[in-house]
């Protein structure tokens, strides 16, 4: 235990001689010394101030019916209704709260990866559009 003290220590030094008055980083990947999980102060900021950038592709459009306003979604990822999807467009991303969805016209409350389901939004999408889970 002593021999990795003495290198932690090493490390920090040097650490400090390199970095000058700067404040050390004192994380290995994403680990801190004491093998906790740490996240760097850039990454916090990145993550306050872009919260709606937490988005995780769920799908692809595959058709949109614009008669009904309802877009056929192909899935990679878990669909809940009561989620917020956001659909990219060209004119800007679409934000839609999934108050129902349907697989062959029968409603379901939870749909997943290979499923291809049918939910009702505001404005017209492109196919092939990428869907993402946001919040």
């Amino acid at each position: 235990m002593d021999d990795i003290d003495d290198v932690m220590r090493d490390v920090q030094e040097r650490e400090s001689r390199d970095s000058g008055a700067e404040q050390v980083d004192r994380t290995i990947g994403n680990l801190d010394y004491d093998g906790q999980q740490s996240v760097s102060e850039a990454e916090l900021e990145t993550a306050d101030t872009q919260q709606s950038a937490r988005r995780i592709n769920v799908g692809r459009v595959e058709h949109f019916f614009s008669k009904i306003n309802v877009v056929a979604l192909h899935l990679t990822g878990t669909l809940r209704v009561g989620d917020t999807i956001e659909i990219d467009t060209e004119d800007g991303p679409v934000r839609a709260r999934v108050s129902e969805m349907q697989i062959d016209r029968k409603d379901v409350e939870v749909a997943t990866y290979g499923d291809d389901v049918g939910i009702k939004v505001d404005r017209q999408v492109s196919e092939g559009s990428d869907v993402f889970l946001v919040g």
